[in-house]
């Protein structure tokens, strides 16, 4: 994926639950920069927070840690 020219974000993911979406995500890039990240997040968010970066240049070509 890193050789590609396609664009690309990976998104790390330790422990995902059933809990309710809280709209907060924190994001940690792969270079240390961002929030501190736990390893909880709520299914609901991280699906959304996925596919916003369709739409989001923002961590492109990344690799992302995130959690609640």
């Amino acid at each position: 994926m890193r050789g590609s020219d396609r664009g690309w974000t990976i998104v790390v993911v330790t422990a995902p639950n059933d809990k309710p979406g809280s709209g907060r995500v924190k994001v940690r890039t792969g270079t240390g920069s961002g929030d501190r990240v736990g390893s909880r997040i709520s299914r609901a968010d991280l699906a959304e927070f996925m596919l916003a970066q369709a739409d989001d240049v923002r961590y492109a070509q990344q690799e992302l840690r995130i959690s609640n």
